[in-house]
């Protein structure tokens, strides 16, 4: 059985409070992005608006983890995935009093509640058609697919301006990630590994430097700041590439990470936001 590198899990929990941490900028802040940007404009404040920028590693380095290691689909994974939004939905249903007939019915549905969740769930359906198309297609063919898979969500969607929160985008990590895995040695991926510190800073710096520039801000930052931001990419792979070719093994550390996904479920419950994020 393969031991799970406990670095790693530390990335898993860290990743979680990233997305914390940006859903309280987010959510506490209205979802007001144009007064999150302003942040950015005055020296004392921009800190905020750079961690927040470093937060939206969070989504990206999740699922990259998933697509580096691959996802085993069984009855068990799947049916604890399932069970515990549904356990969650429950609990804080009745700590909220919302004991109502609909929210019963939806109970049936949890997972839809966390957009994460839900497409997480799709993927690891796939996964195993996924693993058997690989092993059947030589790198060349799936460089190809990972290219036009990128090309789409990390150029089309972001001159789109679209902020992606869908199956498309993980869907598109997880496939990159296990491209970059099997294939550590391709040209794209050293690439990646070498412009990663680079990206790191540029991700933080870059929103910043737009605000105090102050040229076009409102048409310029939607391009950046967005998931679907390139350099998402090339930081959580340089990160999670350094931290898994030093491996440790701590049961501790790999228990508090069995339910890092439990942060984001808790604090992402429409009353936990409504009270944790102002």
């Amino acid at each position: 059985m393969k031991v799970r590198n406990s670095n790693i899990e530390i990335l898993r929990v860290i990743f979680m409070f990233l997305i914390l941490v940006n859903h309280v900028y987010g959510h506490g802040s209205g979802l007001n992005l144009k007064w999150i940007y302003s942040l950015g404009s005055e020296w004392d404040t921009a800190w905020n608006l750079a961690l927040d920028s470093l937060c939206k590693l969070g989504v990206t380095g999740f699922i990259f983890i998933s697509g580096y290691f691959g996802i085993r689909t069984t009855k068990k994974s799947l049916a604890h995935i399932l069970l515990i939004p549904f356990f969650y939905t429950l609990i804080l249903s009745i700590a909220f009093k919302h004991l109502g007939f609909h929210e019963i019915i939806n109970l049936i549905f949890a997972f839809n509640g966390w957009w994460f969740v839900s497409c997480y769930v799709f993927i690891m359906l796939l996964s195993p058609f996924i693993e058997e198309g690989i092993k059947k297609i030589k790198g060349r063919i799936f460089l190809i697919i990972v290219m036009g898979m990128l090309v789409y969500t990390y150029v089309m969607n972001s001159l789109g301006k679209v902020d992606s929160h869908d199956i498309i985008l993980l869907l598109t990590v997880y496939m990159t990630a296990r491209y970059l895995k099997l294939y550590p040695q391709s040209c794209i991926a050293s690439k990646m590994r070498m412009g990663g510190v680079y990206a790191f800073v540029l991700i933080a710096l870059i929103p910043v430097a737009i605000e105090q520039i102050g040229w076009n801000t409102d048409k310029l930052m939607p391009y950046v700041f967005q998931n679907n931001n390139i350099l998402l990419l090339i930081a959580d792979y340089w990160i999670i590439y350094n931290f898994d070719k030093h491996a440790i093994y701590n049961r501790y550390i790999n228990k508090i990470s069995a339910g890092s996904l439990s942060i984001y479920l808790v604090t992402d419950y429409p009353d936990v936001r409504d009270f944790l994020d102002p």
